[in-house]
C-alpha cells in the first residue's frame, strides 16, 4: 500500500554512537532492525496524532555509515493518501511560534523532485520513542527506570515545546501511540541503543541535536534483551543452594542468572533484594539463600515453568 502512493516526504535521520572502537557488525544490523521498527511502526502513529493528518505507511532506507563516531544515516519515507494531506502535514509542522526556528531545508532526491531533509519536529518524536522504549525495556528494574526517565524528561520537554503542548500531554500522546505494543517498542529501542554498550563512555545522539542525547548511564540502564515474562505462581523455598551463572555488578535485577539444582535446573533471571549489594555476590559461584521462585504457564504449552528467582535472604556461612 505504501509504495503505491505517489505522495510522500523523505526525512533524513542520523543516529550517532560515540564509541571509541569499531562496532560488531551483528550489533549494527540489529540496531537497524530496531530503527526500522520504530520508524515504520511507531513514528507514523505518533506523527498522525500530533498533526491530525493520516499517514498511511512508512519505509526506512539506509543511506550510509560514517566512521569515527559511528553514524547510521537513514531515510524514512512517510506516505500520504493525497497531496493535500501531505501539504497539510508539512504546514502543521512549519507553523506556530517554534516552527520558524526549525529551518526545514529540502533538496531534490536523485531522479525526482520529492522533498528530503532533516526535520527537527520529527527527530524529537523519534528520540521520544527510543526513550519510551528504553523505559519499557527496564520495566522490572525501578532504579534503571529512574535513570532513563531523567534522560527522557529533557526529550519530552523539547517535544512538548516543539508541538506547543504540555509535557504531560506529550507523554500521554507517546503512550497512546504505542498502545498495546510496548514490548515491540521496548525491543526496538533496546536494539537501537545496544551498540553503545560496548563502550562505557559512549552515548547515542539523534540527528546531532544536543537535547536528543541518550547518556552512557541511560545506555547502561537499558537492557539489551528486554524480558516480559509474567509470573502466574510463586513458591517459597528456604535455605537452598543457589548457583550463580551470570552477574552484573551495576544492577540488582538485570544481568543476573542462577539455577537451583533439583528445583530450577535451567538458568533463569535472578532478582536481588535491595539490602544485598551486587558486589557481595559477584565473585561467588554458589551461595545459600532463602528464595521465592516465580513460575509462568504459557498458553501455548500449558506447562508451568520457572521464569525467575527472587532472593529473599542471604544465609551466612555460620548459620
Amino acid at each position: 500500500m505504501t509504495g503505491a502512493s505517489a505522495y510522500y516526504i523523505a526525512v533524513e535521520h542520523a543516529v550517532t554512537y560515540t564509541n571509541r572502537q569499531p562496532l560488531p557488525v551483528r550489533d549494527v544490523i540489529e540496531s537497524l532492525k530496531g530503527l526500522q521498527e520504530l520508524s515504520t511502526r511507531f513514528l507514523p502513529r505518533m506523527l498522525a496524532v500530533l498533526s491530525h493528518e493520516e499517514i498511511i505507511g512508512a519505509e526506512l532506507y539506509v543511506e550510509g555509515f560514517e566512521e569515527g563516531s559511528f553514524i547510521t544515516q537513514a531515510l524514512t519515507k512517510l506516505f500520504f493518501r493525497s497531496e493535500e494531506d501531505l501539504l497539510n502535514f508539512l504546514g502543521k509542522l512549519n507553523a506556530g511560534e517554534y516552527r520558524d526556528a526549525w529551518k526545514i531545508a529540502y533538496d531534490a532526491l536523485p531522479g525526482g523532485d520529492k522533498p528530503v531533509g532533516k526535520i527537527a519536529a520529527i527527530s524529537v518524536v523519534l528520540a521520544a520513542l527510543i526513550g519510551a522504549g528504553a523505559w519499557y525495556a527496564a520495566h522490572d528494574d525501578k532504579r534503571a527506570q529512574v535513570q532513563i526517565e531523567a534522560n527522557n524528561n529533557l526529550i519530552i520537554a523539547i517535544g512538548a515545546e516543539s508541538y506547543s503542548v504540555d509535557p504531560k500531554a506529550f507523554a500521554t500522546i507517546i503512550e497512546a501511540a504505542v498502545g498495546a505494543d510496548k514490548k515491540k517498542l521496548a525491543d526496538g529501542a533496546a536494539r537501537v541503543l545496544a551498540p553503545a554498550k560496548h563502550d562505557p563512555q559512549a552515548k547515542v545522539v539523534v540527528d546531532g541535536q544536543q537535547g536528543l542525547i541518550f547518556t552512557p548511564d541511560t545506555v547502561k540502564a537499558t537492557p539489551k534483551h528486554p524480558e516480559f515474562g509474567r509470573a502466574e505462581f510463586e513458591q517459597h523455598y528456604p535455605d537452598v543452594d543457589l548457583q550463580i551463572r551470570a552477574t552484573d555488578r551495576d544492577s540488582h535485577t538485570s544481568g543476573w542468572r542462577a539455577v537451583i539444582p533439583g528445583i530450577v535446573d535451567r538458568r533463569v533471571k535472578l532478582i536481588l533484594p535491595d539490602n544485598i549489594l551486587p558486589d557481595q555476590l559477584a565473585d561467588n559461584a554458589a551461595v545459600r539463600a532463602d528464595v521465592t521462585v516465580l513460575y509462568s504457564k504459557p498458553a501455548s504449552t500449558g506447562v508451568q515453568k520457572p521464569v525467575a528467582i527472587e532472593m529473599e535472604r542471604l544465609i551466612p556461612d555460620d548459620e
